[in-house]
């Protein structure tokens, strides 16, 4: 058997011809990358945006602060992304110098898989933009100044938790 040969067997199909099928398929598909751009994520960024603001309390400050941990918690994520794709693209590096057939083929694989993770970076820095915006709306809104601090928090804080206690007993009166 020569180096680069194939090994042909009953049960496993040749390199090519899956390499020719899974051509056939993404020729097949075109709209799938761009509807796969587009859409991104499981969720939209206003079902995601709705269903962050909507479960811890109701006011301003509540909301402002579940923005932040939402823009703090992509932060964190295009950071770890973006130091994984520099060690995925230092090890591109290594293995187009080694050159060796197998070599290449990693490194081939290695730069797909950055394509992608493309697309979820711009994804995520769409998200951060959204709850940067929603943050800035709320507070614009309501009439907090961008210099707003812990007291004014324990203020409001204060008087949501009297309506949410008021809230809950009328719902415990009316079961």
């Amino acid at each position: 058997m020569k180096k680069n040969e194939l090994v042909k067997s009953p049960d496993l199909p040749l390199v090519e011809e899956l390499q020719s099928k899974i051509l056939d398929l993404t020729k097949s598909l075109p709209e799938f990358k761009h509807s796969k751009k587009m859409f991104g994520r499981t969720n939209s960024q206003y079902t995601s945006q709705l269903m962050s603001m909507t479960m811890l309390g109701d006011g301003p400050y509540h909301f402002m602060k579940q923005c932040s941990a939402q823009i703090d918690n992509k932060t964190k994520a295009l950071q770890g992304i973006y130091f994984k794709m520099k060690k995925i693209a230092y090890r591109i590096k290594k293995w187009e110098e080694k050159g060796t057939e197998y070599s290449l083929l990693l490194a081939e694989e290695a730069r797909v898989g950055l394509m992608e993770a493309n697309d979820g970076i711009s994804h995520a820095v769409r998200e951060i933009r959204m709850y940067q915006e929603a943050y800035e709306e709320i507070r614009e809104h309501h009439g907090i100044d961008e210099n707003w601090d812990e007291a004014d928090f324990n203020k409001l804080e204060e008087e949501n938790h009297i309506r949410m206690a008021f809230r809950l007993a009328i719902r415990r009166l009316l079961e």
